[in-house]
């Protein structure tokens, strides 16, 4: 089964694409994945990991968030509080469908601070993964450096730009008090964290902090990968499809 699947969110069309066994199979677990700033539902390694999952009788939903990929709206008007409600409508979209048993949200770079969102807004999300997660996104915007950009954190312009890089005054301003860890504390499901031990772009100190506040989770550092999995997402897509098995309520896909 493979369905393109566009949603309205803050007045923008949504591209979003479902994929897995077909509804006549039966109910299983949905994956929902979503990418990081200035990506898109294409991003490499989302290709291997869709087909890693497919092959274990997982659905996955990938979507674009608003001002990316193929979905309306502009870069510049881009939030993390707006990429919220954009996944808040594809997890809405996931609940109603009949052949998903459960939905794990999944999410690279600042999909991860999204999903982390996600999960806890949601009693009934019991597991989700991390995968390279924006840890430093309060740190950086409150410091005045985000996406190759730097600025007067307490006087900044309405857009700062660099090429194809736009970050908006109201991404800025929401992020420099954004909380990435804290509401964490009150998550009691299971949580894979998956990082490049190579990663330049969120210093290794900053995703480690997720330690101190996730009760259940796994980490799996990647020797020599970077923020974009350039080397060795292999290993990250493993690691994922492991930890999927291996909390998997049904049992019957349980690993040793």
């Amino acid at each position: 089964m493979k369905e393109k699947i566009y949603l309205e969110s803050n007045g923008n069309i949504l591209y979003g694409i479902l994929e897995g066994p077909d509804p006549e199979v039966g109910k299983s677990p949905l994956v929902i994945i979503m990418h990081g700033y200035m990506e898109h539902t294409r991003m490499h390694p989302f290709y291997d990991l869709v087909r890693a999952l497919w092959s274990e009788g997982f659905r996955t939903l990938r979507f674009d968030f608003n001002g990316h990929g193929r979905s309306e709206g502009e870069l510049k008007d881009m939030t993390v509080s707006k990429d919220i409600i954009d996944a808040e409508c594809y997890y809405n979209y996931a609940k109603e469908l009949d052949c998903v048993s459960e939905i794990i949200p999944l999410g690279f770079s600042l999909g991860g601070v999204v999903a982390s969102r996600l999960a806890v807004a949601h009693p009934e999300v019991q597991r989700f993964v991390l995968l390279s997660p924006a840890a430093d996104l309060q740190t950086r915007a409150a410091a005045g450096t985000l996406f190759g950009l730097t600025f007067d954190p307490d006087n900044f312009p309405e857009i700062l730009t660099n090429g194809d890089v736009q970050v908006g005054r109201g991404y800025i301003e929401e992020a420099r008090g954004f909380d990435v860890f804290n509401f964490l504390k009150e998550y009691d499901g299971k949580v894979l964290l998956v990082y490049g031990e190579a990663d330049a772009q969120v210093p290794k100190t900053q995703t480690l902090k997720y330690c101190d506040v996730i009760r259940n989770l796994t980490v799996v550092p990647v020797p020599e990968a970077g923020h974009l999995w350039e080397v060795n997402s292999d290993i990250a897509v493993e690691a994922i499809r492991k930890f999927l098995i291996k909390t998997n309520d049904a049992g019957t896909q349980e690993e040793a």
